[in-house]
């Protein structure tokens, strides 16, 4: 009885409980469709959230979406969180669409496999086809394999697996691959392709390949849009009409086949070759230009020419050269060395003589200012020459003078014709005159208007003196051969006979004039006569008196002026100069104030570019360049929008133009000084040089008194 009263309690807690419940499920069940149609009659402001779509970022990433499959299975067991698509599976990722056959889509990792005919798009432009791919939506990382073809426009990329990054929107491959636009197509085992940029970069024997020419190389850079090459590395280019390029650094036109070649480059076409630390080519109109240590070999011709600045027009067979410039003609036996102050190589076609059809070819050298000449049996200096090398003829103009052995030969105008590898004669014309020398105290000495003179051997044998005519010659005993008088003598015409390098005799034509001085009455004046002076200090003794000193600056107080001027006959023939100078000058500042990587380089004002002076010659990097202002000067960016500045078309008149336009007071282009000119290659060595002639005794006598003479026979 006493546990009564505990269980009643209980219990009725219990049906208190079931009470209420009962009371709150009969208010829900009759109340809300009765609020709900209140809320009916009378619409609120509040409009109740939609159901959310589903998401389509995963850890900020966009998901891949599936479009379209045939058959959607699911292995809850075997691959819990892979979908197998089969069928015209098409999925989406950002701008790609993807269709392939068959897929296996992981929404977890946001990644799939795509198997057979895959096919990505992108915009109107991209395609890709390829066997299978797997791609990574986190990354934006896609992997292709079996016959991967890349498509951009115009361009083409072939290869069997084919890495492709969106974010950079930059394909590479590491086992094969080619690329082919509309002009060339290039092969390499190592590429990379940007999409963006039209940019590409081949590693590994790169071969380039169109209808006009190849190149080979280990590293090239090439942008598809522009069909411009920027080379890195030994290059060779080898066109269909024999002509060879070998450089390390510089940009290639592909399309137009103009090139900005550096760091040495070497051209060899038929002919012959040009080399320099720069040079600027434009192939198909087979115009040149070199900068800096130019060495321009014709090899057909047997002739180069060395200078700091050289231009070659190959169709019309013109060279041109000029800053410390010479020239070494090779044709014969006897070298024959030639410097001035600017040197012209020139080919002209005369037209044929009556009677026959056939023109005839003209070849010849030619040098303004300062002209220096040396061969064995010959030397030579005035203000400019003519060198015919068929003809063998020699024209000195600006009262030049001509050394052989023993005898001075001087005249306003002094003609030289070489035969059987030796002078044979030459003329002299107005304020002529001979020096001979008998030792070291006694020359003989005439003077005449017009002088012939005849060499037998490479000596003088015989010379005919015309018109106001003085002669101061030595006479002597013919038994004992001791000089005991100077006669002088004045008359119309004298022809005078040499044996054996001595006076043999003299026949005078017309009234003859004069005085005998004994020899021990002589003095220096009469020994001397005005107009017949010698001038051995100034004579070229071996090659090097001829060849520049290039360890030294430039000297001139000429510039680029004349060059520059637009309306100048001089600026149609150098086409690529404002090119040339816009670059040296963006290289230049780059050296003396390297630019962060950061900061994005502007393209320069061309226009200006006449007007400021310039260090005028491109020179090769010195070793105490930086090498962030190397790889600035290798950058394509700094460059490749130079290329267009080359005035090409402003040559108008070049299939029409004479052969040589160059006035010869051009003067010579002067040149900032340059700490690497030791380490300059000296190219005459591999060519045949003359023998050096024998020494003379001392020094102070090379400068006053001949070599010895040679005996004639």
């Amino acid at each position: 009885m006493s546990y009564q009263p505990s269980e009643v309690t209980t219990t009725r807690r219990l049906l208190l409980t079931l009470s209420g419940l009962l009371a709150v499920a009969v208010l829900l069940f009759v109340g809300l469709p009765l609020w709900g149609g209140t809320a009916r009659l009378h619409p609120s402001t509040h409009i109740a959230d939609a159901p959310a779509p589903p998401p389509t970022m995963v850890r900020g990433k966009r998901l891949i979406v599936l479009d379209h499959a045939d058959v959607l299975s699911h292995d809850q067991d075997i691959h819990p969180d892979i979908v197998i698509l089969t069928g015209n599976v098409r999925l989406r990722h950002g701008s790609w669409i993807m269709t392939c056959d068959s897929a296996n889509l992981n929404e977890t990792t946001n990644s799939f496999d795509a198997f057979g005919h895959v096919h990505i798009q992108e915009g109107d432009s991209i395609s890709i086809t390829a066997g299978e791919m797997l791609y990574d939506g986190m990354t934006a990382l896609a992997e292709l394999h079996d016959n991967v073809i890349l498509t951009k426009n115009v361009t083409t990329l072939f290869t069997e697996s084919l890495f492709y990054d969106r974010n950079q929107q930059v394909g590479y491959y590491d086992n094969f691959g080619t690329l082919a636009d509309s002009v060339n197509t290039l092969t390499s085992i190592y590429g990379e392709y940007n999409t963006s940029s039209d940019e590409a970069l081949f590693q590994n024997e790169v071969h380039l390949e169109n209808d006009r020419f190849t190149l080979d190389t280990d590293i090239l850079h090439y942008n598809t849009k522009t069909s411009i090459c920027r080379i890195v590395s030994p290059t060779l280019i080898e066109t269909k009409d024999s002509v060879r390029i070998e450089t390390d650094r510089g940009f290639y036109n592909t399309n137009t086949e103009q090139s900005i070649l550096l760091d040495r480059s070497l051209i060899t076409h038929p002919d012959g070759t040009m080399t320099g630390d720069s040079i600027l080519y434009d192939k198909k109109r087979q115009i040149s230009q070199a900068y800096y240590d130019v060495v321009i070999d014709n090899q057909e011709d047997k002739v180069t020419y060395f200078g700091d600045y050289g231009y070659m027009d190959e169709a019309n067979g013109y060279v041109y050269a000029t800053g410390r410039a010479y020239v070494m003609d090779y044709s014969e036996k006897d070298t024959l060395y030639m410097s001035a102050e600017i040197m012209e190589g020139i080919k002209r076609n005369l037209p044929p003589s009556p009677g026959t059809t056939d023109s005839l070819e003209v070849k010849y050298t030619k040098g303004y200012h300062d002209v220096r000449l040396y061969r064995r049996d010959i030397q030579a200096i005035g203000d400019s020459i003519h060198y015919f090398s068929v003809d063998s003829l020699i024209k000195l103009f600006g009262s030049p003078i001509l050394w052989n052995d023993s005898t001075q030969l001087k005249g306003d105008t002094i003609y030289a014709h070489l035969a059987n590898d030796t002078i044979d004669h030459a003329f002299a014309w107005q304020n002529a005159s001979t020096v001979r020398w008998i030792d070291n105290i006694k020359q003989d000495r005439v003077k005449a208007d017009t002088i012939q003179a005849y060499f037998c051997e490479g000596t003088l044998d015989h010379a005919f003196y015309r018109s106001n005519v003085e002669s101061r010659y030595y006479l002597q005993q013919e038994k004992t051969k001791h000089y005991y008088a100077l006669a002088q003598v004045q008359n119309p015409q004298m022809d005078v006979y040499i044996v054996d390098d001595k006076l043999d005799r003299i026949f005078w034509h017309g009234k003859a004039e004069g005085t005998i001085h004994p020899i021990q009455d002589l003095t220096d004046a009469l020994r001397q006569m005005s107009g017949a002076e010698w001038h051995g200090d100034q004579r070229p003794l071996t090659p090097e008196d001829v060849i520049p000193d290039r360890t030294a600056p430039l000297q001139s107080t000429d510039s680029l002026a004349t060059l520059q001027n637009q309306n100048s006959k001089m600026s149609q023939g150098f086409d690529g100069l404002a090119a040339w100078q816009a670059f040296y000058k963006e290289y230049q500042q780059a050296i003396e104030k390297p630019k962060p990587a950061d900061v994005q380089m502007t393209v320069p004002d061309t226009t200006a570019v006449a007007e400021t002076p310039l260090s005028i010659y491109i020179r090769r990097p010195l070793e105490s360049d930086t090498s962030s202002v190397q790889s600035l000067a290798d950058s394509l960016q700094s460059y490749i929008h130079l290329l267009p500045l080359y005035s090409w078309d402003s040559y108008s008149d070049h299939d029409n133009r004479a052969a040589s336009t160059t006035s010869p007071s051009i003067g010579i282009l002067r040149r900032s000084n340059s700490s690497d000119a030791s380490s300059r290659s000296d190219e005459s060595s591999k060519l045949p040089k003359a023998p050096r002639p024998k020494p003379t005794p001392t020094a102070a006598q090379l400068a006053t008194i001949p070599t010895e003479p040679a005996k004639s026979k």
